[in-house]
Order: C-alpha cells, then structure tokens, then sequence
C-alpha cells in the first residue's frame, strides 16, 4: 500500500470517528422516552407598539382547519413583597401531542382576529421537538368613533417589577424642560451614566441599550443618550436580554451566563410613528456659545436622524438633570466644534434581519495654552522643572459605516455584519514650548516668574546660578490618514448534529502620512554647549490587522457542554521615518532666514541633510494562533462553572533597518492562558442575587520595539535605548463580585474583591545624569509589582414613602510598585530599585429628598492617599481631597424652574502649600416654558457664579508632583432658545378634538 493509500484511509478514519461520536451524542437523545405532548408557549403583541396583550382567547386549528383546542391568554399575575407590585408578564401557554402544521387565532378585544401559522417539527436534528415558542402579533382594527375620556387620578409609581425587569416609570420623574434620556436614566435609582457615556445599573455595567426592543441606529448608546427627548419616553425597563445568537443553546444556565445586562427605552404610543425636532440655541459671555438641532424620525421598521451641533463650550460642558456640572470631563484649552451627521436603520421584526447606514463629519479648532510646576524626585536632590507650552491644532474627519444584523430563517441563525466602514481624517498643527531645569526650588513670584526670568536677555543673578538647562521649541505639524475594516459575525446550527457554529472576521487597514517642522534650541549650562536643531520629519506608517474565530459548542448532557474554538490573529505595522537635520546645511541654522515650515528647493540638499542614525524602515509582524476549549458543568439549578484553557502560540518578528544596519529581532510565545470561573444567579420575583468568582492567568510579550538594539537621542535630554533581553510577563488576576438587589425600597448591596500580580513586568530603568542633565530610559524586568482593591456598594430608600434615599460606595486599594531609578554625575551606575507603597480610601456618601416635583441632596466624597517608601530623598504624601455638594431643583413661580448646585472642594496634607486650598463652585440654571404645548423653553444657566473655582490641575505620584494651570474659561453665564416639536403630538392633538 503506497504512503498516499494510507493517509486517505486515515483521514477517512478519522471523518468516521467523528461522524460516529456525534451520531452517539444525538442518538442517546433520539433513544431518550419521548413525552406524550410539546409544550407551546410564548406572548401576544400589538403589532405596531409590541406592547403585550393581557387578554383574548385563542383557538387552535390542524391541517384539515378542524379546531382542536380552545384556550385563553393568560393575563399578568400580580404579586406583591411589601410595598412594591410585582407582575408576572402575560402569555398563553398549551400543549399539542406531536409536530405538525398548525393555525392559530387570537380573539381580542380591538384587534383583528384572522389566522396565523403555527408550524413545529416533530423531529429536529434526529430529536423528538419537546417545546417550542413563538410569539404572535395583533394588528388593530380600524378606528370607528371616539368614546369620551375618563380622568383617572392617582399617584405615579415610579418602578415596578415584572419577573425579571426593572420597569421605571418615566412620567413619575421630574427633569428640566429640554432634557433628553440621559438626564432621565440618571434620575433613576441604581442608574448611572460616566463620563464616557457607559450606562449602569446597580453597579453593572450595561451592555445594550435598546429602542422598542431594537437597536438605534446600529446600536451606539451615546446616539440615543443625547438625541432622544425625555418626553417622548414612557418606560425604560432593565434586564437581562438573551445574547444574540443565545436561541441557539440549549442549555438553559449556559444561556443564562451569556445574557446581557440591557436598558430597553420604550417610547410612548404617539412618538412612535413621525418626526421629532429639537433645536438649542445658546450665546453667552466670552463669546460662549452653542446650537444643537436633531430631527428624527420613527416608524415600526425605518429610523432616521439628521444632527449638527456647533459650539465651543469644550464639548463637554453641561447641567445633568440635578444642576450639576461635570468638572472632570471639561477639555483643555478652548475648543470649537462643528458635527453632524446622518443615520438611517431599517428593522422590519424586533429580532429580524435589519441594516443601518451612518455618514458622519467633525471639525474640532483647539486653542491650548498651558503653564506648568513640577517636581521630580531622585535620589541625591529633587530637580525643579518650569513649563510653558502653546498649541493650535485643527483637524477635518468624515466617517461612514454600513450594518446588517437579525436572525436568519426561522430561528436557524444570527449574524452581525459591517461590510464596509471607514474614516478620512486631515489635521493641521502649530505648538511653541518654553522650559527650564533647575538644580533648586525657584521660589516664583508668580506663575513661572522664573521662565520669564531666564528668558529674557537679562535676568536673575540668582537663577541664573541654579539652572540647569534651557528649552526653546517651536514646531509645525500636517497628519493625513484613511482607515478601512469590515467586520462579521454569524452563529447557525450545524445541519447535521444540531450543535451550535460561531464564525467571526475582522479586517482593517490604515494607513497614515505625518510632516512635522522643529526649531529646537538647548542652552545646557551642565555642558557648557547650545544645540541648535532645524529639523524636518516625513513619517509614512500603514497597518493591516485580520482577526477570525471559529466556534463548535456540544451539548453532551443537559448540564454539560464543551466548545472548541480556534483563533487566528495576523497583523502588520510599517513605520518608515525620515528624519533631515536641516541644521546641518550650511545657513539653516538660522530660524530668521529659513521660517519653520520651509524645506531646502534641491534633492541633494535634502539627502545630505538626512539624519541616517534616527531615520529608519521598521516591519513588525505577529502571527498568533489560539486554539481553545471551554467545558462548562451547571452544578443544580442555579450555579454554573466554566474552565477555558487558551494555548497561545505567537510568533513576533521585526526588522529594523537604519543607517545600513539591518535588525532583525523575533519572539515566540508558547502558553497556555488558563480561565476558570463559578456563578451563582437567582432572581425570585425581582429579588435579585448574584454571585462570581473569577480567575485567570496571562502571558504576554513586551513591546517588540524594545527589544531592538538602537539608541534615540532625538531628544537630547531624554534618551531611550532598547533591551533585548526582556522576558515575557505573566499576570495572575483574582476577581469575586456579590451582589444582592430587592425592589423593595430600592435596596441594593454588591461587593467585591479583586487580586492581580504582575511577573517580569516592564518598567522603564530611569537614569538622570546630573552633570549633563540627561535622562535615560532603557526597559528592565522587574518583579514585586502587584495590586489589591476592595469595594462596597449600598443605597436604599429609607422611609415607607420612599422619598428620602441613601447610598453609600467605598472602595479601598493598594498599590506594591516596584521601578527602578537614580541619579549620577556622569559615572556609569546600575538603576536602583525603589518600591512605593499607594494606599488609597474612597468614599461617597449621599442622601436625596424627593417630593413631588422638589428634589434636594446632598453629597460628600473623600478621597484619601497615602505613599511612602524607604529610597532615599522620596517625599511621602499623606493627603486627603474632600468634597461637599448640595443639589436641589423644582419649581418657583410663574412656571420658572430651577436647577442650582453649590460644591466645595478641600485639599488637606499635600507637601506643597499651593495644594492645600479651598474651592467654591455654584452653579445655577433657571427654565421657563411658554406656548400651549410648552414647545418653546428659556433657559438661563450660570457656571461659577463665585468666580472661585481654579482651572488649575495637580497631579501628584511617586515620581513627582506636578501642577499646571490651563487657559480653560471655568466661569460664564448663556441664555438658550430651545425648540422642540413633534408631529406625532400634534396628530393625537387633532384625533381627540
């Protein structure tokens, strides 16, 4: 037999093997006593709103139209756990004794009663069908006349809970006339939304946020976030949603790990269908001002939104529904802004297949201006740095992505695909920076009394004695960049064994073309030396990554399945630099006659100008390739384990070619990533517990660009040189989270503990050599880098009216982190390792008061710090930040209402007694609404009214303390103009009449 023979007889082998143990999986099941009866179940929805019928009957046809049960839907149970209501949703539920093609109708009142298919296989994938749901959806009949209205009065809950949902009642908070659904998602309690836009609910993060049940506009929250105004809402409802493709599972607790924690905003029945415009129009002092305009439109399957906002508040400036000013999201400098776009989505079914389409522009002008005090702590003397840096930078971006996403069939598959989306950006910038070392404190008069000092052609005698060095830097920049990916992933069922396949892709190319202008000059006193450079960089860069995934899950037993998976990851990134010392052609050295931002006119000039020792072609390569397995076990009802072994196999290669060198360098890496968890998760009629624990272990290489062999005094006062001895670095992370919810006077516990040890970290060995005032980075292993933190959450409504609410958050840390770092006089010394310990407190304490449209909290943080360490000369910190805020809103008189903040921010214990102050910031934004449908509102808001609050920012860790000031505007006073109309409202305006 020739070796071709045999290797077609073991393949053939092998494919029998397979077909047989997946025949055994399927063939126990098919052996399995089959019931007498399938379980049917499922909801009855409006077919336009999708909210779900309480009551009808239904009857249920066979093939030959003969009626063979009658039944009716059964309605939402009520259950009550002391004060609160809690509905289980309705639905119908029946059996039938075997598969077959069905019809059913449903026979409620105002709905159009007419036959819907009901088809179920008796058998699929080789099984006997043993449930089956499906929901139905109601058309309404035609409108024949009016009745008269009924008025009904009565308080407005503001949550409910049904089954699993939280379920808040919109109408039932109070918010500022023009707010959108940020601003109402706040007022809710357990919700909140950081400073990125990321939504939480009782400390969790939420995956999904949702619009009737469907994605808005392919599903970018921040989309809905700022756009959608708050009266249209009526509920938002909070829960865990099947992940896409979960359908596919069959085990019950596997399905239950993969759901995503999902806010779904349901829209009133009258803004369902139609336009919605919104307009703001603001101006105030210093030349503030802003318009906002959006105009969407809704229907049952299309959405569409045209946006623009123009401003230059930062971007980031504004009130949250209490009055409050987020201080930490104001950008630096001033800012100018110039957006919009358009976004279209089509969604026939809430589940089905959809596509979207988004076409965005941004213009952003930035003036920054900034002054900076710092201080850098070594081993034999702190140094004393001084900084001023100006920089106008403008930049043009366009965007546009496309999306196709829903089930496949009926019910046979999912998938998510972006067949194409890109971006265009164009920037323009020019910066100029002034700077001086000195070897002791400065003692400035005012700010940077000192840099002006030794800036001038003449200055301090005694300045002069203690600098260092001196930095001049002036420079010009032009970046051109386009960027192409496309991305899919789809899940189906393996027609043969009825197992479950995930497929994913990911490709993206960019590709980036940068021209950067420096006259730099250093006056170093340390040397005795000016250096003067005139230099020119043209840096071309491209990247091409594709990442695919493919997953094969069985599902042996009932509480048992395994998924095999493989992942492939390709990438490659070019970096090709060159870098001209114009400086070095004869007269180019002087600034006055050759302008930053002109080139020499001939090739020659420009070659020999070239600074071959900085100017390089760097590749850099990565193949990995990440095959994996994934048993996961559910222990009882309600628990689950998951053990995930990773091998990872990555193969690393760069090459870097600069002054007729070639470098080459590679790295391999063969592990095995380990990740186990165990959970617990029990929802009893909205009391909510859950429980995880986490762990998992890493191995990852350094940055491959350390491990080149070169030396880049591009700067000369920072130097950085490669090591190509680095070792891979391992992380071992521990994580266990509780937590326990009860609508019941909102009550909310978690806590949590997390664990992480870094091996063979990377830190970057600093040497600063005091007799030329250098500094050298060069990466080291180290080892003693680990961290540990700990967390408590607690809030509740505390009187029977649930009016008064206290929430409480700590969190306790410490950092061991280990680096190395000193200081010579022009001797070659080796790092010392220095370790510092970083304790940290956090606290938040709050209790809000809420009485029909009134509402008053008040708020305090502390924020404690603690470093130390035993290396010579380090400045230990023990300080603490304190804040106090008192928040109130509602209404006047006249229909004004008003939204007012006062907060005090208190810095104690710093070493430098510039930190240690007292800041007082009041804000105050008075509203009143005209017109008969209060279409039209004037809003007066006022920021810093004190005129006390500092736009100066301090930083402070072990390597120094830092402080800088910024040309931000903290304080102004702006009247908006905002606009709202929807012809959804007017529609049901002129129905009623």
């Amino acid at each position: 037999m020739t070796t071709t023979s045999i290797r077609v007889c073991c393949i053939r082998f092998c494919l029998l093997m397979a077909f047989v143990a997946g025949m055994g999986v399927n063939a126990k099941a098919s052996q399995a006593v089959r019931k007498d009866s399938i379980e049917v179940w499922g909801t009855v929805k409006d077919f336009f709103t999708g909210e779900i019928i309480q009551k009808g009957m239904l009857t249920v046809y066979d093939e030959q139209d003969s009626i063979i049960l009658i039944d009716s839907i059964i309605p939402d149970q009520k259950k009550n756990y002391g004060t609160w209501e809690y509905t289980e949703d309705s639905h119908y539920k029946f059996k039938l004794p075997r598969g077959g093609e069905y019809k059913i109708r449903f026979d409620a009142e105002g709905y159009i009663a007419e036959m819907q298919p009901l088809v179920i296989p008796d058998r699929k994938y080789r099984k006997f069908t043993t449930m089956w749901m499906q929901d139905f959806k109601l058309k309404k009949k035609p409108r024949e006349h009016m009745l008269g209205e009924t008025v009904v009065r009565a308080t407005r809950v503001k949550m409910v809970v049904k089954g699993d949902t939280v379920e808040y009642n919109a109408d039932a908070f109070n918010l500022a006339e023009g707010s959108m659904l940020d601003k109402l998602i706040e007022a809710m309690p357990g919700m909140e939304i950081n400073e990125n836009g990321e939504i939480y609910s009782n400390g969790q993060k939420v995956e999904t946020l949702l619009v009737d049940g469907k994605d808005f506009f392919s599903g970018d929250p921040k989309m809905a976030l700022e756009n959608l105004p708050a009266y249209t809402v009526k509920k938002v409802q909070v829960y865990r949603k099947d992940a896409d493709e979960s359908f596919l599972i069959k085990d019950s607790l596997k399905r239950e790990d993969m759901k995503k924690l999902t806010v779904n905003v349901r829209l009133k029945k009258e803004y369902n269908q139609g336009w919605i415009f919104n307009n703001d129009v603001a101006y105030g002092t210093d030349s503030r001002y802003a318009v906002k305009m959006a105009a969407i439109y809704f229907s049952n399957v299309w959405n569409f939104m045209g946006y623009a906002d123009i401003n230059n508040q930062n971007t980031q400036t504004y009130f949250d529904n209490t009055g409050e000013m987020s201080d930490d999201n104001l950008a630096d400098g001033l800012t100018s802004v110039k957006r919009g776009g358009i976004l279209v989505s089509y969604q026939p079914k809430e589940d089905g297949l959809g596509g979207s389409l988004e076409l965005t522009g941004e213009h952003r002008d930035n003036n920054t201006m900034s002054e900076t005090s710092s201080t850098t702590y070594l081993t034999s003397g702190d140094t004393y740095t001084r900084r001023r840096n100006i920089n106008n930078n403008c930049s043009t971006k366009w965007e546009w992505s496309t999306g196709l996403r829903g089930e496949l069939g009926k019910q046979d598959g999912w998938m998510s695909l972006t067949p194409i989306s890109g971006s265009i950006t164009r920037s323009k910038g020019a910066s100029l920076s002034q700077s001086a070392t000195f070897s002791q404190d400065p003692e400035d008069a005012y700010r940077l009394a000192s840099l002006d000092s030794i800036f001038q052609p003449v200055g301090s005698e005694r300045l002069e004695r203690i600098r260092l060095n001196n930095v001049l830097n002036a420079t010009q920049s032009e970046n051109r960049s386009w960027n192409l990916s496309s991305e899919g992933f789809g899940a189906f069922h393996d027609p043969v064994f009825g197992n479950t396949i995930g497929l994913l892709y990911n490709v993206n190319y960019t590709d980036n073309k940068v021209k950067n202008f420096s006259n730099y000059r250093l006056d170093n006193k340390q040397t005795s030396t000016t250096d003067i450079q005139n230099v020119y960089t043209f840096t071309p860069s491209s990247s091409f990554n594709v990442n695919t995934n493919l997953q094969y899950n069985l599902e042996y037993f009932k509480k048992f399945s395994l998924n095999v998976g493989y992942t492939y990851t390709f990438s490659r990134q070019k970096n090709n630099p060159d870098r001209y010392r114009l400086d070095s052609i004869p007269g180019w050295d002087d600034f006055e006659a050759h302008p930053l931002g002109t080139l020499p006119s001939t090739h020659n000039e420009m070659l020999n100008a070239l600074d071959v020792q900085n100017s390089y072609h760097r590749t850099e390569t990565t193949s990995t390739h990440n095959p994996n397995v994934q048993a996961s076990l559910s222990l009882g009802k309600k628990w689950m384990t998951s053990l995930t072994l990773h091998m990872k196999i990555e193969d690393s290669r760069i090459e870097d070619i600069r002054n007729n060198v070639n470098r080459r360098h590679s790295r391999n890496v063969s592990a095995l990533n380990p990740m186990w968890y165990i959970a617990k998760y029990i929802n009893n009629d909205g009391v909510i517990t859950n429980f995880r624990t986490d762990y998992s272990y890493s191995v990852n290489k350094p940055s491959m660009s350390y491990l080149i062999d070169i030396t880049d005094d591009t700067n000369p006062l920072f130097i950085s040189k490669g090591n190509a001895y680095l070792k891979n670095t391992g992380v071992h992370r521990i994580s266990s989270f509780f937590m326990y919810s009860n609508a019941k006077h909102v009550q909310n516990y978690s806590a949590s503990i997390d664990w992480s040890v870094t091996r063979n970290a990377t830190a970057m060995a600093t040497t600063y050599d005091r007799s030329t005032g250098i500094t050298t980075y060069m990466p080291r292993n180290i080892n003693g880098n680990w961290n540990a933190s700990s967390s408590l959450r607690y809030s509740r409504t505390v009187d029977k009216k649930d009016r008064f609410k206290f929430n409480d958050r700590l969190k306790v840390s410490y950092n061991h982190n280990v680096d190395y770092i000193s200081d010579s006089y022009g001797e070659v010394t080796e790092p010392v390792r220095s370790a510092v310990h970083n304790y940290t407190v956090n606290n938040e304490i709050g209790l809000t008061y809420t009485y029909k449209k009134f509402m008053v909290a008040l708020e305090n943080t502390i924020n404690w710090r603690r470093q130390f360490s035993s290396r010579d000369n380090f400045n230990s910190l023990n300080a603490v930040d304190l804040t106090y805020s008192l928040l109130s809103a509602g209404p006047i008189a006249w229909g004004i209402e008003y939204v007012t903040t006062f907060t005090i921010y208190s810095r104690r214990g710093y070493n430098v007694s510039s930190m240690n102050d007292d800041n007082i910031r009041w804000n105050l934004s008075l509203s009143r609404s005209f017109l008969k449908g209060k279409n039209l509102t004037l809003r007066l808001e006022a920021v810093d009214l004190l005129a006390d609050f500092s736009n100066v920012r301090n930083e402070v860790n072990a390597q120094g303390i830092t402080e800088t000031w910024y040309n931000a505007i903290p304080r102004y006073v702006m009247l908006h103009v905002c606009y709202k109309f929807n012809t959804m409202a007017k529609k049901k305006q002129q129905s009623k009449e």
